[in-house]
C-alpha cells in the first residue's frame, strides 16, 4: 500500500495545529471567563477533575499505541483479513477498558472530599460535577472510538482531526453561552459528555466513508494476540509514570495548598501543556511514517532521520524556553490580572520543566515507532514514584517550587538517559555518546539564546497604562519571533541537517499548496529489508 509520507505528515500537522489554534483561544478565553464570572477557585476544581480523570484513563494505556503499532505491517502488505481482525479485537478492548473507568471512577467518589483541601465554592455538589466528567471519559472510549486508529494507522490522522475542529468550536461556543448568559457551572459541564457522544458518531461516519472495507470482524491468531498483549503490558507500565508525572501535580497542590492556589497554578501549567500538545500534534503526525520507515527502511538511513529530529527538537524547544522566560509573565498579567501572578523564580523552573520534558522526544518517538516498550516499561514507572515522592515531601517546605523541581531532576537524571540508553542499544546498535554530544551542544545554545532574547526584552521600559502594556508585550512577539531563530540559523545553517531540514520544510510546503512533485511512495518491503517486527502474523479470518 502506498504511503506518500511528507504529504500525509504535511496534511496532518495542518489540520492537527487548527484544532490546537481552537483549543487554546477558546480554553484562554473560558478561563478568563471563570475567572471574572465563578472565580479562581473553579478553575482549580476543574483542573483537580481533569488530574483525576488523567490517572484513571490509564486503563486505555497501551491498547491503542499497540494496535496501531501492529496494523503498520498489515497495511504495508494489504492484508484486508488481519486488519478487520485488529479492528474486531480493538473494539472489544475499548469497550473493556469504558467498563474499567466507569467501575474505577464510581470507586473514586467517596474518596474526593478528602482531595479538596478548601470548601467547595458556592456550595455546588462534588459528586454530581464529578459524575458529568466521568461520563465524559466514559463515553470517550465507548461507541465508535475505536474506528479513529484506522486513520492514525493510514497516516490520515488529519481526517479525524477535521471532525475535532468542528466539535470543538461547537462544544466551546456552547459553554461560553452557558457562562456568561446562566453564570452556572452545572451547565456549563454537562455539555462535554454529549460533545464526545457527537464526536464519535462523526468519527465512525468518516472511518466508513474512506474505509469501507474494514470491518470489526475475525478473530486473531494466538501468536499476534500473544505479541499485542506483551506490548499492552509492557506499554501500560512505561505510560503509567509518564501520566502519573503530570496528572498528580495537581492532586498534590490540591491536597496541600489548596483550590485557589491551584487554580493560579494551573493558569501557567495551561500555557505549558498547550505547547506540549503542539509538539504532541506533529509527533502524532509523523509516528506513523516513521513506524512505516522504520518497517522498511535501513537502520542507518533512520539514523540519519534522527539526527535531523534531533536538531528541530533542539531548536523547537530552545525556542520555546525563551518565549516562555520573557512573555510568561506579561501574558499572565493580561490575560488573568496582577493578582494571579507567580514570582519569576517559578517562571524560570516552568520554563526549564519543559526543557527538560520536551527535548527528550527526539527519542521517544523513535522508540514508540519502533514499538520498543517491553525495553523501556520500568524506567516512567520508577520516574513517576521519585516523582510523587519527592512531590509530597518538597511541597511541604518549598511550595510550587517542590513541584516543578522533583519533575526536572526526574526528567534530567532518569528519564533522559535511560531512554537513550534503550533505544541505542536495542535499535542504532551503537554508542549513544553522539546523542549526548549533541544534546549537551544544543542545549549551551539554547541558553545562550534565550540569555540574549531575555536580555533584549528586558531593555523595553516599565509599562502602566493597559495600552502601553500591551504595546510592550506584542514587541517582545515580535523580538521572540525574530531573534532566537535569527541566532539558530546564525548557529546551524553550515550543518549537513539543518539543510536536509530545509529542503524537507521546502518539499512540505510545496506539498500542501499542491505545487510541488508527487511524493514518491514508500517501497514496498521486500528482500532485503530489515525484517518485520516481532509478533506479525497474520488473522485466521474466523468470526470472534
Amino acid at each position: 500500500m502506498k504511503f506518500e509520507r511528507s504529504k500525509n505528515a504535511t496534511r496532518n500537522v495542518f489540520w492537527g495545529l487548527l484544532d490546537k489554534i481552537v483549543i487554546i483561544l477558546a480554553q484562554l478565553l473560558i478561563k478568563a471567563i471563570l475567572l471574572r464570572v465563578l472565580g479562581e477557585e473553579y478553575l482549580g476544581l476543574n483542573s483537580l477533575f481533569t488530574s483525576i480523570l488523567s490517572v484513571l484513563s490509564l486503563a486505555e494505556l497501551g491498547i491503542s499505541s499497540a494496535l496501531v503499532f501492529h496494523m503498520y505491517r498489515a497495511i504495508v502488505d494489504e492484508d484486508k483479513l488481519k486488519i478487520c481482525a485488529l479492528l474486531h479485537f480493538y473494539r472489544r478492548c475499548y469497550y473493556t477498558i469504558a467498563a474499567v473507568i466507569l467501575i474505577a471512577g464510581l470507586a473514586v467518589m467517596p474518596f474526593l472530599p478528602v482531595l479538596v483541601r478548601d470548601e467547595m465554592p458556592g456550595g455546588l455538589n462534588i459528586y454530581v460535577l464529578y459524575g458529568f466528567n466521568l461520563a465524559s471519559t466514559v463515553i470517550s472510549y465507548s461507541l465508535f472510538a475505536y474506528k479513529g486508529c484506522l486513520m492514525e494507522a493510514h497516516q490520515r490522522s488529519d481526517l479525524s482531526n477535521k471532525v475535532f475542529v468542528a466539535v470543538d468550536t461547537l462544544q466551546y461556543i456552547v459553554q461560553i453561552v452557558m457562562l456568561l448568559a446562566f453564570r452556572n457551572y452545572y451547565l456549563y459541564s454537562v455539555v462535554p459528555p454529549a460533545i464526545f457522544l457527537l464526536r464519535n458518531l462523526l468519527i465512525a461516519f468518516v472511518a466508513n466513508k474512506y474505509y469501507p472495507d474494514y470491518r470489526p470482524q475475525g478473530k486473531l491468531n494466538k501468536g499476534v494476540r500473544k505479541a499485542i498483549f506483551g506490548k499492552v503490558k509492557a506499554l501500560f507500565v512505561y505510560k503509567v509514570g509518564n501520566v502519573c508525572s503530570t496528572s498528580v501535580d495537581g492532586i498534590v497542590v490540591s491536597a496541600f495548598l489548596g483550590l485557589q492556589v491551584l487554580g493560579i497554578f494551573t493558569n501557567y501549567q495551561y500555557i505549558i501543556t498547550m505547547l506540549f500538545s503542539f509538539l504532541l500534534m506533529y509527533y502524532n503526525a509523523i509516528q506513523a511514517g516513521l513506524g512505516n520507515s522504520i518497517v522498511t527502511e535501513t537502520v542507518e538511513r533512520n539514523f540519519g532521520n534522527f539526527k535531523k529530529l534531533l536538531l528541530m527538537q533542539g531548536w523547537i524547544c530552545g525556542f520555546c524556553a525563551a518565549c516562555l522566560l520573557c512573555l510568561f509573565q506579561d501574558f499572565m498579567s493580561l490575560w488573568m490580572g496582577e493578582s494571579s501572578l507567580l514570582s519569576m523564580g517559578l517562571v524560570v523552573c516552568f520554563a526549564v520543566y519543559f526543557y527538560a520534558f520536551k527535548i527528550q522526544d527526539a527519542v521517544t518517538v523513535f522508540k514508540d515507532a519502533a514499538g520498543m516498550w517491553e525495553a523501556d516499561r520500568w524506567r516512567p514507572l520508577l520516574s513517576a514514584a521519585c516523582n510523587l515522592t519527592l512531590n509530597i515531601l518538597l511541597v511541604q517546605f518549598i511550595g510550587l517550587y517542590g513541584i516543578l523541581l522533583s519533575t526536572i531532576a526526574c526528567c534530567l537524571f532518569i528519564d533522559l538517559p535511560w531512554a537513550a540508553h534503550v533505544l541505542f542499544k536495542n535499535y542504532f546498535k551503537r554508542n549513544a555518546g553522539v546523542y549526548y554530544a549533541r544534546l549537551a551542544v544544543y542545549t549551551l545554545v539554547n541558553i545562550a539564546v534565550a540569555a540574549a532574547t531575555f536580555g533584549v526584552c528586558a531593555l523595553l521600559p516599565t509599562a502602566a497604562e493597559l495600552w502601553q502594556r500591551v504595546l510592550w508585550f506584542l514587541l517582545k512577539i515580535v523580538i521572540c519571533a525574530v531573534l532566537p531563530n535569527l541566532l539558530f540559523v546564525l548557529v546551524y545553517h553550515r550543518t549537513a541537517e539543518f539543510k536536509s531540514l530545509w529542503q524537507t520544510g521546502k518539499n512540505a510546503l510545496s506539498s500542501l499548496l499542491g505545487k510541488g512533485r508527487k511524493p514518491a511512495s514508500a517501497p514496498a518491503a521486500s528482500e532485503g529489508q530489515p525484517p518485520a517486527p516481532q509478533g506479525e502474523d497474520g488473522a485466521d479470518g474466523k468470526e470472534g
